[in-house]
């Protein structure tokens, strides 16, 4: 009966560690605050290629319309509105992956945690074990 116990456990723990476990041991181990911070610096990055590549686009496609009768003036509320809409990007993407790589976190250190506690019942399973042999 206890092998049997020990049997089902050991795969359980080895499936896991073999699966989400693995990418969530590389989480726990970092500090939280680092895993979120720098998570979240990857995050806008990639946003801010985006926004460019956007940017470009509408560029691309009103072209003749922005070079034909503009003012220094409306060339300066435009490039304002890029301005401000990339920051209030970057302000919502700060908020929005802050929050979700912290939660990322909190889960990925609850599951190993408990994965520590089962492998210590694992453990000590074996130590029972070998007392009765």
């Amino acid at each position: 009966m206890l092998n049997e116990k020990r049997v089902k456990h050991m795969v359980k723990l080895a499936f896991y560690e073999s699966k989400e476990g693995a990418e969530e041991i590389r989480i726990s181990t970092q500090s939280k605050r680092r895993y979120i911070t720098g998570n979240a610096m990857i995050a806008i990055f990639w946003m801010t290629i985006a926004y460019i590549i956007m940017a470009l686009f509408v560029y691309n496609a009103f072209i003749r319309v922005i070079l034909s009768n503009i003012t220094k003036k409306e060339i300066i509320v435009s490039v304002g509105m890029f301005a401000v809409g990339y920051i209030s990007l970057v302000a919502f993407y700060v908020i929005k992956a802050r929050h979700y790589y912290k939660q990322k976190h909190a889960k990925a250190y609850y599951n190993v945690k408990t994965f520590r506690k089962n492998l210590a019942e694992l453990e000590k399973m074996y130590e029972e074990e070998s007392v009765h042999e």
